[in-house]
């Protein structure tokens, strides 16, 4: 059945880059996006009732706003049930004393199930919709993931995190990790005529330069250029932390961190380099060169303490940026509070890296479908894509309805400031992928 959904609609139409953001904009106080039964939507604007189609069920929600479902560009599943853990202050610390201990519980398989439907859960009643997601190292734990993904309906790309080096219940010899991870893609990757309607994906995961050495980690770059062709997209975690940066320069001979997976063959379109907070010049000129992405993880640098991406010279170099949650060193699922710390990290630092509202949409939106060649899919609301949807529900938190009636006569430009830097959880009422609502609130 096509069905309706009328509320006060934002959204950035086409394919804008981050910097173009501004210029694309839309909103409609009183809209309507319409969904065919396909669960792709046909129709998206101002209100009419006369182009409302016979027989579709209107769903109203004025007063309340839809926006594209969210896309988290990095979060760790096996981390769930490690939120609020301190470390020290130090991020290597953290990983050892807190983090690994976390992640190996999860070789029960018990913990493993009740994780995944937790981590889905936790993610959908954010508004999220489309995640890149850290696995766990057990395959019973990796299988439990997918299960769940599938059975509630969410979309992701997901992979293993594959370690050599590290505590012994996380690791596995080179050769059994390639193994593992291959098994994985053949498994749960979809087949080549699947792959464009799939909604899980398979990434390749190693978990950062730490966790190999040249020669293993050159086996992990052999096998991403094994598969690649198949769509299988390649993250990692890329400079971080001052003092991993310098672990990696030393453990690998080389002057910049990034060198590191530029001499194994990990650079490219389908790669997506979490934080990237240290990088030099030289690193952002070479990220830009090979079109490699970055997510941009502000809660996990505010957190662990970790410093301030060089957003402004990302931009500036053209490179792809989403937003990532990176739970558990970020301490929330939710991307709007994700970009409520990227506008307060970046706007002291000088007045180009003060970001734009709409930037701000553009990073947790399409600019996230975008690093997951997902913005043909999802991303926004123009016509033909999915209809993955968030509506907010601003009455459940009165101080942001209160802000959005007095900007009633404002610019669009001002609500949409408000509703992002604005909205909490509690505000999040109904959550859509492909046309199917796959969460929804039930205290009222």
């Amino acid at each position: 059945m096509t069905t309706v959904w009328r509320g006060h609609l934002f959204h950035l139409t086409g394919a804008p880059t981050l910097a173009d953001a501004a210029s694309s904009l839309i909103e409609h106080t009183d809209g309507m996006v319409v969904v065919s039964d396909a669960g792709q939507i046909s129709a998206a604007g101002a209100w009419n009732q006369s182009s409302v189609p016979e027989g579709a069920a209107v769903h109203d929600h004025r007063g309340q706003c839809i926006l594209p479902g969210f896309v988290d560009t990095h979060a760790h599943y096996p981390q769930v049930n490690a939120l609020h853990t301190w470390g020290g202050g130090s991020l290597l610390r953290w990983l050892d004393h807190c983090i690994f201990p976390a992640e190996a519980e999860l070789a029960d398989p018990s913990i493993a199930r009740m994780a995944a439907k937790d981590v889905i859960d936790a993610m959908l009643a954010c508004g999220t919709t489309t995640a890149l997601i850290y696995g766990s190292q057990f395959s019973a734990a990796q299988d439990a993931l997918f299960e769940e993904l599938h059975a509630q309906g969410m979309r992701a790309v997901v992979g293993r995190t594959a370690m050599v080096n590290g505590p012994k219940d996380l690791t596995a010899p080179i050769d059994e990790t390639l193994r593992l991870c291959r098994e994985e893609i053949d498994r749960w990757h979809p087949r080549a005529e699947a792959l464009d309607d799939a909604l899980v994906h398979v990434a390749l995961v190693p978990r950062f330069a730490l966790s190999f050495d040249g020669e293993t980690l050159g086996a992990i770059g052999e096998l991403w250029a094994d598969v690649r062709n198949r769509g299988v997209r390649f993250t990692t975690h890329l400079s971080e932390n001052p003092e991993e940066v310098e672990a990696v320069r030393r453990a690998f001979g080389v002057s910049h961190y990034l060198d590191a997976y530029d001499a194994c063959g990990l650079l490219g379109p389908r790669s997506v380099l979490a934080h990237a907070v240290h990088c030099d010049d030289h690193e952002i000129a070479r990220l830009a060169e090979t079109d490699s992405a970055v997510s941009h993880c502000p809660t996990s640098q505010l957190f662990l303490g970790n410093g301030t991406m060089p957003i402004a010279k990302m931009m500036a170099a053209g490179i792809r940026l989403g937003l990532g949650t990176d739970v558990a060193a970020g301490d929330t699922f939710s991307l709007p509070e994700v970009a409520n710390a990227a506008y307060k990290v970046h706007v002291g630092a000088s007045a180009r890296q003060a970001l734009h509202p709409a930037e701000l949409l553009h990073l947790a939106t399409i600019g996230g479908a975008g690093l997951l060649g997902l913005s043909h899919r999802t991303g926004n609301l123009d016509p033909g894509k999915d209809a993955d949807l968030v509506i907010i529900d601003p009455e459940r938190h009165p101080p942001l309805a209160g802000r959005l009636s007095g900007l009633a006569a404002g610019s669009p430009v001002d609500r949409l400031f408000a509703l992002l830097m604005g909205m909490g959880r509690e505000t999040i009422v109904r959550t859509l992928v492909r046309g199917r609502v796959v969460w929804q609130r039930r205290d009222r």
